[in-house]
């Protein structure tokens, strides 16, 4: 016997293993699609990188209420929360103005305290000096107790004369008793603005009173602040101030203010109300307040553990786009691209299985897809890891890895639908849209906790409601876990079976039509089937929006039906109008009897879909304690929209029996069923308003006497039209046969023996 080659890494049945039968199809163009993906996956994390630095750090007003608005920060956490706390600036040069004007305030402060303090001192000192001589009863000259003294803002102008001439009075008069209350009098008047200069000398930190010098001030000092003031009033009561009105000079405690403190200074004086002083003079709380800069350089509080967080949020969810957008979009334009080209029956006969050419597809044209995708997964699942730890991560990765199960031969069964009609790039683009749309949709939908409805938009969005609670964003949490925790969860389990009875019915259709393109899309026991499994959908979805809307009322109820019936309704169409039976020919077209059938199971279907929908109407009535009386309208308009839904489906069954003409069809079809579902809008309105105002009872398509005849034609050629579409869909195309079959006589030869074109000479 011939000696026998060993084969590499063979299978127990003599195959090769499935990675030697499909690395092939990974071969073309390797180096250069590892590279891009390489490329990417730096421009990826770089972005991501970048783009959360920019939430988190920068320190301008924008990203300041964006981060309070998605609660990655509290609104005074590090200023602007109102109160005592000081405002939020977000300018270096803002913020040294405003310490800058806050130095000068607190120096001008200082400086008319501690001079006020020792005019204060003096004072006292005088009048001890006049109470030892009122006691000992001595004579002599008391003129120094008239000595006029401005000690404006801690005593009034008029306070501190009515005091003097009460002294003066009883000088005057030379009665000492009466001069001892006076000065007593003034005394306390003087120790009270002493207590209230010492405490607001103390709010300001300010250092002890040092004594005037002998020497005092210069004049060329008052004349530079008083030259830098420019209400002449104003400065005509500095100039009083500072020369204390007897002509005498002030202290060295001014030396420190500079010509343009000299407005301040001005107001300061004259103005015991000015903002200046901070109610220290009028408020005795405010003399214990300690005063601040008025603002403070905003800087962002996000930590290095938050930051580090979103940005493993941020690679994750790329990795989980790239995985489950880009890569399904690849996936379906290829297997549009071969169904187009007639390659798949070519692939087949290489010996390769249809699950075979099912992971080529998969896996194929999507080298750059998974590489740069799974580098992203793995780089932002460890970032998370060490900000949260694995335990958040798990369910995220089981809903990801759920996810990438079923939408590839979703997006097989879509490219091999359409590839025979729409370009590759046609398909893909439709995919992608529709994956991006639903996913970001759904998304908010699931991770604000809004409807069930998320569940059922795709793939993506509950990858994305799973790892959105982790960012910490307020508002994100996980749906299952929230208030409405039993509904969430039904819709999310069965969402993930609609998924994968999908996933399985493509990956059927894949195997049917890989050398048989004529095949319907799908089985009539296959449309049937999803078409009840998606009324469990919609009885999900009606419930959750009732449970959420917390319905207390017909309008409420009826949005909620309107839903899950906008929901329901084009997907039983849908079904049955791809489960036709064609002939096995390419481009061949159903008869009047495979469109009969598939008809009668949609009434079948729909007949069970109503009663359905009319039993959790029903119940969901009870529950609320709602009167049936005020329903008929709700019932008027459920009978029109299984009318519409009627028109819908035999536009579907006419398309399909036409092999040309189909846009004409679309057209048409598109513009009667708008018109059909604005016609069903206006009467439900018109019906709850006349029921809501007038309190009379609805009525089916709001016939009543006062109807316009002109609604009623509108109504009777939508409804008819509709139902002219759905017998045309129905009724066998005689005129065509007899042509066909005319045309089939007259290319009979009587004389033809069977060789066409050639006659018999005898």
């Amino acid at each position: 016997m011939p000696d026998q080659q060993p084969v590499d890494n063979p299978t127990e049945s003599g195959r090769p293993s499935l990675w030697r039968r499909v690395r092939p199809f990974l071969r073309r163009d390797r180096s250069a699609r590892l590279a891009s993906a390489a490329l990417a996956f730096v421009v990826i994390v770089g972005l991501s990188w970048l783009g959360v630095s920019a939430l988190t750090r920068v320190d301008n007003d924008a990203a300041h209420s964006l981060r309070v608005h998605l609660g990655l920060e509290t609104p005074g956490a590090v200023c602007g929360g109102g109160g005592t706390q000081p405002a939020c600036a977000y300018d270096d040069v803002e913020q040294a103005r405003a310490e800058a004007q806050h130095a000068q305030e607190r120096r001008v402060r200082i400086a008319v305290l501690q001079q006020l303090r020792v005019r204060l001192d003096t004072q006292l000192a005088l009048l001890d000096a006049a109470s030892t001589r009122t006691r000992r009863m001595a004579a002599g000259s008391r003129d120094d107790l008239l000595q006029p003294v401005d000690l404006r803002p801690a005593v009034t102008r008029e306070f501190n004369r009515a005091s003097r001439s009460r002294i003066r009075r009883a000088l005057g008069r030379g009665d000492d008793r009466q001069l001892a209350r006076a000065i007593a009098h003034r005394r306390r008047l003087i120790r009270d603005a002493s207590s209230v200069v010492d405490r607001l000398l103390a709010r300001d930190n300010a250092g002890p009173v040092s004594p005037i010098p002998a020497s005092g001030v210069g004049s060329s000092a008052r004349v530079d602040l008083l030259a830098h003031v420019e209400d002449r009033r104003a400065a005509t009561r500095l100039h009083l101030w500072l020369t204390a009105e007897a002509g005498e000079p002030t202290g060295t405690v001014l030396d420190e203010l500079t010509p343009s403190d000299a407005a301040a200074l001005a107001t300061a004086i004259s103005d015991p109300d000015a903002p200046l002083w901070h109610s220290g003079f009028s408020n005795p709380a405010a003399r214990s307040q300690a005063i601040r800069v008025p603002s403070v350089r905003y800087r962002s509080p996000i930590d290095d553990q938050t930051h580090w967080r979103l940005v493993g949020v941020a690679v994750w969810g790329f990795a989980s786009l790239l995985l489950l957008v880009a890569g399904p979009v690849t996936t379906a334009a290829q297997t549009a691209n071969e169904r187009q080209a007639g390659t798949l029956p070519v692939l087949r006969m290489t010996g390769l299985s249809t699950r075979d050419l099912a992971w080529a597809m998969a896996i194929g044209p999507n080298l750059f897809t998974w590489a740069a995708g799974g580098a992203l997964l793995v780089v932002g699942s460890a970032i998370l890891a060490i900000t949260v730890g694995w335990a958040a991560l798990g369910l995220p990765l089981v809903l990801l890895a759920l996810a990438m199960a079923t939408t590839y031969p979703l997006a097989i069964g879509f490219g091999d639908a359409l590839g025979t009609r729409l370009s590759p790039l046609v398909v893909g683009g439709l995919l992608a849209g529709g994956l991006a749309a639903g996913g970001l949709v759904g998304g908010l939908l699931v991770s604000l906790d809004a409807a069930g409805l998320g569940f059922f938009l795709g793939p993506l969005p509950a990858v994305l409601g799973a790892i959105a609670p982790v960012t910490g964003i307020e508002g994100f949490t996980w749906a299952p876990s929230g208030p409405y925790a039993p509904t969430s969860t039904w819709a999310l389990l069965y969402g993930l079976f609609l998924q994968f009875a999908m996933a399985v019915a493509c990956l059927r259709l894949w195997s049917r039509r890989v050398e048989r393109p004529w095949e319907p899309l799908l089985s009539p026991v296959e449309g049937v089937s999803l078409a009840l499994a998606s009324l469990g959908a919609s009885l999900i979805v009606l419930f959750d929006i009732a449970a959420r809307s917390e319905a207390s009322s017909l309008a409420q109820l009826n949005g909620a039906t309107f839903v899950a019936s906008a929901l329901l309704l084009p997907t039983l169409g849908w079904l049955f109008a791809v489960s036709l039976r064609r002939p096995a020919r390419a481009n061949a077209v159903a008869d009047h009897v495979a469109t009969r059938w598939a008809f009668a199971r949609f009434q079948a279907v729909l007949a069970v879909a109503a009663t359905t929908l009319t039993l959790a109407y029903g119940a969901l009535m009870q529950s609320i304690d709602l009167s049936p009386r005020g329903a008929e309208v709700m019932w008027g308009t459920l009978a029109q929209t299984l009318l519409l839904a009627e028109t819908a489906v035999g536009l579907l069954l006419c398309a399909a029996r036409r092999r040309r003409g189909k846009l004409r069809v679309a057209l048409f079809g598109g513009l009667l069923v708008l018109l059909q579902a604005i016609a069903v809008v206006v009467v439900y309105e018109l019906e709850t308003t006349s029921a809501l105002h007038w309190g009379t009872e609805g009525s089916l398509a709001a016939l009543s006497e006062a109807t316009s005849p002109y609604w009623l034609v509108f109504l009777a050629l939508l409804w008819g039209t509709g139902l002219a579409v759905v017998m045309t869909a129905l009724l066998r195309k005689r005129d065509r046969q007899r042509a066909e079959a005319k045309e089939r006589e007259r290319s009979v030869d009587p004389d033809d023996d069977g060789m066409p074109g050639r006659r018999l000479i005898h």
